[in-house]
């Protein structure tokens, strides 16, 4: 026994530890450690190695925070990622800022304001961009993603982006793009020619722009979405087939729109892999909404779905069944034992038990008692019997 407890107490103890180092992994993104970085580091910046959340990498980073100019700066030739913020009242930014930096990864510039646009040709050099975030830069130049044929991740939100600036081909090098961030913008609607060449869109977000209708086959192209976020924008009018041919797309954010009614354009569109949807308006609260069969319904729980039941609600997109006191599970479909049934099957069992126990006891004891016996009667067989005498006849 003491042994068991031992081991049991060891196990525990792995386990918990296990736990923790699995806890501390997920909430590492990077693997391993920074290591050192020794550079002339830029005058009133830093240089070091930080953890990039996107890539989950560790990647040289220099950073340049509240500069009065961006003229001057010479970046280390190993630099692979870069982020500069709170520049304003500038000119623009040079033309040759990024000239030779062949290794770079990331770019973030954060709100940057300038008199004039940033020239075409700032990013040209930078063929192995993974990730650019433009956020708060005024004003944005998008012909700079030319040579971007590697980038992955773009984020312009906060630019006061207007569908003038963003014509149907700006998207078009960006094969390789797989998430693209355009919120907070001033963007009046959607256009099926901004994604035709970017057929690896995973997630897109245009959430807070002033949008106000979503045409026929906007998303054709990109049957590999599987985020879309249209949170706050003023949607009076979404088409029928808006979503057609999405079959991967798993969460459509809507919240906070001016719709009367969506429900049957998202059935229409046959979404199979639609797990999360978002759908409160202000004009009607979609609080009743739910999948059954790879079917929604936007008026409460499916029909029939709660087979005994006294009500039934919708939370989080899943049905709940309150059940009446004969029936129970989550459609209310098993009945319950009674307490009088249980009580009769109970007993029932008690007696085949003790029937079983009886059975069992008697032929323990006849085991027993021909086990005892069989010695003695075998004893008597092989007792040798004195030979009898005939008996004298009379005369």
């Amino acid at each position: 026994m003491a042994t068991f407890y031992f081991y049991v107490v060891c196990l525990v103890t792995v386990m918990g530890t296990g736990g923790v180092l699995l806890k501390s992994t997920r909430t590492l993104s990077c693997p391993g450690q920074p290591g050192h970085w020794h550079v002339e580091c830029p005058a009133n910046c830093t240089c070091q190695e930080s953890c990039n959340t996107y890539l989950r990498r560790w990647v040289k980073q220099v950073s340049c925070v509240s500069r009065t100019t961006l003229r001057g700066i010479t970046f280390p030739p190993t630099t692979q990622d870069i982020s500069i913020s709170n520049v304003a009242g500038i000119t623009t930014i040079p033309p040759d800022l990024f000239s030779g930096l062949t290794d770079v990864l990331s770019v973030d510039i954060f709100n940057v304001s300038m008199a004039t646009s940033p020239p075409a040709s700032l990013l040209s050099e930078l063929v192995g961009l993974r990730t650019l975030r433009l956020v708060s830069v005024k004003p944005v130049n998008l012909k700079m993603f030319a040579n971007l044929r590697q980038l992955n991740q773009l984020d312009l939100h906060n630019n006061d982006l207007e569908n003038v600036q963003v014509q149907a081909g700006v998207f078009h090098t960006l094969t390789s793009l797989t998430h693209l961030h355009l919120e907070s913008n001033s963007l009046t609607y959607l256009e099926s020619g901004w994604f035709h060449d970017t057929v690896n869109l995973e997630t897109i977000s245009v959430s807070d722009n002033n949008i106000h209708y979503i045409d026929n086959n906007t998303f054709q192209y990109l049957s590999e979405l599987s985020e879309l976020n249209l949170q706050q924008n003023p949607f009076v009018r979404v088409e029928m087939n808006a979503f057609h041919n999405l079959n991967n797309l798993r969460s459509i954010y809507m919240d906070r729109n001016q719709l009367d009614t969506v429900g049957p354009v998202l059935i229409h569109a046959q979404l199979p892999q639609l797990t999360n949807l978002y759908l409160q308006t202000s004009r009607y609260y979609w609080k009743h909404v739910t999948a059954f069969n790879q079917t929604w319904y936007f008026r409460g729980c499916p029909p029939g779905y709660c087979v005994n039941s006294l009500s039934c609600s919708v939370s989080r997109n899943t049905p709940w069944c309150v059940c009446t006191k004969e029936y129970k599970g989550d459609r209310c479909d098993v009945r319950r034992i009674s307490r009088g049934q249980f009580l009769g099957i109970f007993v029932t069992a008690m007696v085949l038990v003790g029937i079983s126990v009886v059975i069992i006891l008697v032929n323990v004891g006849r085991v027993v008692a021909r086990s005892c016996q069989l010695p003695r009667f075998r004893k008597l067989q092989e007792t040798p019997q004195p030979p009898q005498t005939p008996m004298p006849q009379m005369t």
